[in-house]
């Protein structure tokens, strides 16, 4: 591997960055994360690597390769970029996956900045209601030893991204006042509704999840509704007013109209650069990166100055609110803290809608296969004890492909939804 200064790294238990330097070999326990060289998380979902050394050497070989491959296809450099004052910026992969979606014009011939600029504020109530929703994706494990067939979809997030049906709020919603559903369900305003469903079906359990606030999206309400007659589910609208938080249809937009391009130019690198793993990274981790929330790392002198001028506190009554302190292998304090007035990076209104909307995907191909014969589901993946057809299935729903995924294929113990899956 060429010499070139970067930083890969994993979070302990402890908050502390675990971090390997590419150009002195060490390994340090840091409280922060410097800013002037680039620095990027091991991608621990990734099987090939667990968080430790050997992980973060061999993380940091992969990650020089991947970006020397991209950067003689594309020119986009991964490391670095010069801003419009000619300045040199650092990358990290957060910075770096959002700066590919922006180089890309979108259908409205604009490039990606645009929609940033569209996107409206969002508003505290907005913060409160993702919180009070369930935003994982959709899990269940049948414990044991079974012999199985596993199914993934290909480009899972990246397609729904790039799905005319999939709706982005640009604007804040009202809260309004519901008293039953319409009985086309179409009429439905799209937003949050407060409405307590349960369901004793061992079935449907596997395919829904639950929220513990009683706060769906619509794509979830809709779902259960669907099902309600074959599974016996309950649903029932809580509160007498303000009960339901809906945005208005014209303030909402498809998001293949803004994702529609970055889609195809990733669809094509991935044919060019079929092993290059970063790509799978460009792809995958966007929605998650609009949606992360603004968050910073403070030394204790910078919290000091905040607190002297009256900008801090442990709650939301100030401009910004500390979140976690954190002292590293030197003995130097760190605090995590979180802009209050402006919670998100980024505009996008993803969070809790897109996990929704993966979650009915999957499950509607769980039911496929025969919920019988379901033994795993985690995310986009789904492990059966009978083989499924995949050809077919694509043939009818297009938009999405779903394919064999070798490594959930065969004959494992199962444990924990969450857990590498282990042969017998």
């Amino acid at each position: 591997m060429n010499i070139e200064e970067f930083i890969v790294y994993y979070k302990t238990e402890g908050q502390i960055f675990r971090a390997y330097n590419s150009l002195s070999g060490q390994i340090n326990n840091l409280g922060k994360l410097p800013r002037d060289i680039p620095n990027f998380y091991l991608p621990k979902k990734n099987k090939k690597y667990i968080a430790d050394d050997v992980s973060l050497k061999k993380y940091a070989e992969d990650l020089y390769k991947d970006k020397q491959e991209l950067l003689k296809k594309t020119g986009f450099n991964y490391f670095y970029y010069t801003n419009k004052k000619g300045e040199k910026i650092v990358g990290n992969h957060s910075s770096c996956i959002e700066r590919f979606f922006k180089m890309y014009p979108t259908k409205q011939k604009t490039d990606g900045q645009v929609f940033y600029k569209m996107m409206e504020r969002i508003t505290p109530e907005e913060v409160e209601l993702f919180k009070m929703t369930y935003n994982g994706y959709l899990q269940y494990i049948n414990k044991g030893e079974h012999t199985v067939y596993g199914y993934d979809y290909k480009g899972f997030y990246q397609c729904i991204l790039d799905n005319d049906e999939f709706i982005i709020p640009m604007k804040a919603g009202k809260y309004k006042t519901i008293k039953n559903f319409p009985k086309d369900l179409k009429f439905l305003s799209f937003g949050f509704i407060f409405v307590k469903i349960s369901c004793d079906n061992e079935d449907f359990k596997k395919i829904f999840m639950f929220s513990k606030d009683n706060c769906y999206t619509t794509y979830s309400v809709k779902f259960a509704l669907k099902y309600q007659t074959k599974y016996n589910v309950n649903i029932e609208i809580i509160q007498k007013e303000n009960n339901a938080y809906f945005y208005n249809k014209k303030d909402c937009i498809p998001s293949k109209k803004i994702f529609e391009k970055w889609s195809k130019k990733l669809n094509q690198l991935k044919k060019d650069l079929p092993n290059n793993g970063l790509i799978k990274m460009l792809s995958a981790s966007l929605w998650g990166h609009l949606s992360r929330k603004k968050k910073f790392i403070k030394t204790e002198d910078e919290v000091n100055e905040l607190n002297n001028n009256n900008l801090i506190d442990l709650d939301n009554s100030k401009k910004y609110k500390i979140l976690d302190y954190i002292t590293d292998e030197n003995n130097n304090s760190f605090y995590k803290v979180l802009d209050v007035e402006q919670p998100y990076f980024y505009n996008f209104r993803l969070k809790s809608f897109i996990t929704s909307y993966g979650r009915n995907i999957t499950a509607e191909l769980a039911i496929k296969m025969g919920l019988e014969n379901v033994v795993r589901i985690c995310c986009d993946s789904v492990c059966s004890t009978k083989s499924f057809n995949c050809d077919e299935e694509n043939k009818i729903n297009s938009k999405y492909c779903i394919i064999p995924e070798t490594k959930s294929t065969g004959k494992f113990i199962f444990n924990n939804v969450n857990q590498p899956l282990l042969p017998c």
